[in-house]
């Protein structure tokens, strides 16, 4: 019950920013025959709401076959959030901010208070990030070459004249690197300071760390452990590390501070990263896996922009009949004001699809799982832009003012709710 009322009240703000009211008619149903989709034919929700500077008031009735007519009314303003039911609980309640604050607090296990925007530790991540860059870049000695030419992007199958710096670590320069980061992060309180605060943070948010844990002292204290293990590890190994990445170049391409490729390479394989075009026209992205002149497609993406419509296009070579696509007009907007739009997902042998779509009256909602329209849903939602006539009730409020009293008043309700649609 907690979370539908934090859910009521991010909706009741919702509608209180859009400074505009009317009503909105739900309709549900599936594309199969059954008993499921009849019921949904045959049911229906209207959405009313109201709202000025003072705050909003949201009416909901709900209509289903062989139960009775459900109403609600929220409301939104300067002393709380305020709801009623008609017909199973006539009383107007409103809830007072402040106990509203202990229940968004209460319905979360996560300890927000020491990980305000002041206290995060942005001087440890810019002097962590620096510290271990420098050692990156400490890789760069002889054989690091740096030219202008053209160049072939291999994924993408583009040309282009760009700057072409190439990195060529000897062996010994790879021991020298993998020795380095191990043993700077062996010793780096500062590092495992960040790390044990993330830890403590990850320790409050999860009911199964505090199962298996005493405290976030004992959690922390048993994975920087385990990290200052793998660390030794690293050390003992940094020789072997070494002999597998000798002989692979690190090569980036870049003109005019843009970077069109990153790439690592040994023995003609390797991965990488290219980009070309722009955001304004057509732009294509993808991640690579390299095998001499050819190149599979991890993860291909092509964005365009048009004078109707954004679209994407994303493949991979690497999963089955995998292909992402997706469509936002830029001209044809639903009632609501939603672009008419649409994404399927196909991965093996499922397909998802979403659609936006309707007409002058009607913003509709589409899905569909699996490779049919038997399995689609659809949501209609229908305005005509009148405005509603909703509005806050007239009568006194009976206030909540404690999170006891707003546990006893729930549980009423839903004993009366059970009695009402049984």
């Amino acid at each position: 019950m907690k979370k539908i009322i934090s859910v009521l009240l991010v909706l009741a703000l919702a509608f209180a920013l859009c400074g505009c009211g009317t009503d909105l008619r739900l309709k549900a149903s599936l594309v199969q025959d059954g008993e499921l989709n009849e019921l949904l034919e045959q049911s229906s929700a209207v959405l009313s709401f109201n709202s000025d500077d003072d705050g909003a008031v949201i009416g909901l009735e709900a209509s289903i076959p062989g139960i009775n007519s459900v109403k609600g009314v929220l409301t939104v303003g300067s002393e709380g959030l305020g709801f009623t039911l008609p017909g199973i609980d006539d009383t107007y309640y409103l809830i007072k901010w402040d106990v509203f604050k202990d229940v968004a607090e209460d319905a979360t296990s996560m300890d927000f208070s020491s990980f305000s925007a002041a206290d995060l530790p942005l001087d440890d991540l810019s002097e962590i990030f620096s510290r271990y860059f420098g050692i990156i870049t400490s890789l760069i000695g002889e054989g690091t070459t740096a030219e202008t030419k053209t160049v072939t992007l291999t994924g993408l199958q583009t040309s282009l004249d760009a700057q072409v710096i190439t990195i060529c670590p000897t062996q010994d320069a790879w021991a020298q690197f993998f020795t380095t980061v191990f043993a700077t992060a062996k010793d780096d309180a500062q590092l495992k300071s960040l790390i044990e605060q993330a830890l403590a943070f990850g320790y409050q948010s999860s009911e199964d760390l505090q199962d298996a844990y005493d405290s976030a002292e004992a959690f922390s204290a048993d994975i920087l452990a385990q990290f200052d293990d793998l660390l030794a590890q690293g050390l003992a190994n940094a020789d072997n590390f070494a002999a597998v990445v000798a002989g692979a170049t690190l090569e980036l391409v870049q003109e005019d501070s843009r970077i069109y490729a990153v790439n690592v390479k040994k023995d003609g394989m390797g991965l990488g990263y290219e980009s070309f075009g722009d955001f304004a026209d057509t732009r294509s992205d993808g991640l690579f896996l390299y095998m001499g002149s050819s190149a599979r497609k991890i993860l291909f993406n092509t964005f365009e922009n048009t004078e109707n419509a954004y679209t994407t296009v994303m493949t991979s070579d690497m999963i089955n009949k995998f292909e992402i696509t997706g469509n936002v007009s830029k001209k044809e907007i639903t009632p609501l004001g939603i672009p008419v739009s649409y994404l399927n997902v196909l991965v093996e042998d499922i397909d998802f699809y979403i659609s936006v779509g309707g007409d002058e009256q009607d913003t509709v909602f589409k899905t569909s799982v699996l490779q049919s329209d038997s399995n689609a849903f659809s949501l209609t939602v229908r305005t005509d832009g009148s405005p509603s006539e909703i509005t806050a009730p007239d009568a006194e409020p009976t206030y909540i003012t404690s999170m006891e009293q707003l546990q006893e008043v729930m549980e009423s309700i839903q004993e009366k709710f059970e009695a009402y649609v049984a």
